[in-house]
């Protein structure tokens, strides 16, 4: 059986705690749901390189805490990523530099303490964050919620 033709994943509800590098050997696929899992980190940037098409990336009800510089760069497609409700304390300045087809992004219930880096999203249409968030600079929210044209 090949699964080079799949374009939707559902992994979701799976107690799955680790993803190794090059999980995902699916270049056509579009969304990938790993929703409700125990992920709390990732060990490598090489996990989800494969997923040149990918659109749609849920890991929310994960306990993720940090977002790495190279950890989205791959997903040059990607137009919405879900990252609520995980234990998200910190983002690398440059974690989402690649992601110039991004469109939404869900950031609410997590654990941030400091985000005082500017982030450039060219097609960002709507972020979505909730309290708690400390020492969030006025300019980086402008940054965060405005459409770039």
């Amino acid at each position: 059986v090949t699964y080079q033709n799949l374009i939707k994943l559902d992994l979701s509800n799976n107690q799955i705690f680790e993803l190794e590098e090059n999980s995902f050997n699916l270049s056509n696929l579009y969304t990938l749901n790993l929703k409700n899992n125990r992920i709390k980190n990732f060990k490598s940037a090489e996990i989800f390189y494969e997923l040149i098409s990918l659109k749609s990336l849920d890991l929310s009800g994960n306990l993720i805490q940090s977002i790495e510089k190279d950890f989205l760069s791959k997903l040059i497609n990607l137009e919405h990523l879900y990252l609520t409700s995980n234990q998200i304390s910190e983002i690398h300045p440059l974690a989402f530099q690649n992601l110039r087809k991004i469109y939404r992004i869900y950031l609410d219930n997590n654990k941030f303490i400091v985000l005082n880096h500017q982030f450039n999203f060219p097609a960002l249409n709507s972020v979505q964050i909730a309290i708690p968030i400390i020492g969030l600079n006025a300019k980086i929210l402008y940054s965060l919620l405005s459409v770039k044209n």
